[in-house]
C-alpha cells in the first residue's frame, strides 16, 4: 500500500515538472555526454508595432501675389501592421505648437490639411486626428506616397504685413492608433 501511495506522488511529482516544463516559453534541450552531442534552443524575436513618415519635401509658396498662398509636400505613412490606421498630430512653431510663419518681428498663421486619397482633411495644431489606413510597404512602394499634406496662408493675412521672408517648420508626428 505504502509503495504503489509512493510512486503515485512521484508521478504526480514527475507530472508536475512535465506541465511545468510544457508550460515553459523556451524549449532547452541539453545534449548527453558522448560522442557527438546535440542540444536545441528555442529562438523569439517581438517587432514592436511600428509606423513612419518618409518622402517628405519642402513647401515654397513662393512670392505673395494678392492671392492664398497653397503648397504641399508628398508623404509616404507606413505602419508594419498591415493597412492598420495611424494617427496624426502636426505642431508648428506658434505657442502650443500654432502653425505660424514669422520673419524677425512678425508672425503670419497658416492652415493644414491632409489628403489620403479621399477629401482633405483640416489638421488643428497639435491635436491629434486618426485615419484609418497606412501603406504596408515602408516606401509606399518604392516612392509612391499614400498621402499629400496640404498648407495655405490666407491672402487677407499675408497682405497686412510688411514685405519680409516669413519662414516656418511643420513637425508631423505619426503613431499608431
Amino acid at each position: 500500500m505504502r509503495s504503489s501511495l509512493g510512486m503515485a506522488i512521484k508521478g504526480l511529482v514527475a507530472g508536475g515538472v512535465a506541465v511545468a516544463m510544457a508550460t515553459s516559453s523556451y524549449a532547452v534541450v541539453q545534449g548527453d555526454l558522448g560522442f557527438t552531442s546535440t542540444g536545441s534552443v528555442e529562438i523569439s524575436l517581438n517587432v514592436a508595432d511600428e509606423v513612419r513618415i518618409n518622402n517628405l519635401a519642402d513647401i515654397d509658396l513662393g512670392d505673395f501675389d494678392g492671392s492664398d498662398a497653397t503648397g504641399s509636400t508628398p508623404a509616404c505613412i507606413f505602419r508594419n501592421s498591415g493597412n492598420a490606421g495611424f494617427e496624426l498630430t502636426a505642431n508648428g512653431d506658434g505657442t502650443a505648437g500654432a502653425y505660424q510663419l514669422a520673419d524677425a518681428a512678425n508672425s503670419l498663421p497658416y492652415s493644414v490639411s491632409i489628403n489620403t486619397g479621399g477629401a482633405d482633411t483640416d489638421l488643428d495644431a497639435n491635436a491629434p486626428a486618426t485615419f484609418t489606413s497606412a501603406s504596408n510597404s515602408v516606401d509606399c512602394a518604392v516612392g509612391g506616397n499614400n498621402a499629400t499634406i496640404s498648407v495655405t496662408v490666407d491672402s487677407a493675412d499675408a497682405a497686412a504685413l510688411p514685405a519680409s521672408a516669413y519662414t516656418g517648420t511643420l513637425t508631423l508626428v505619426v503613431s499608431p492608433n
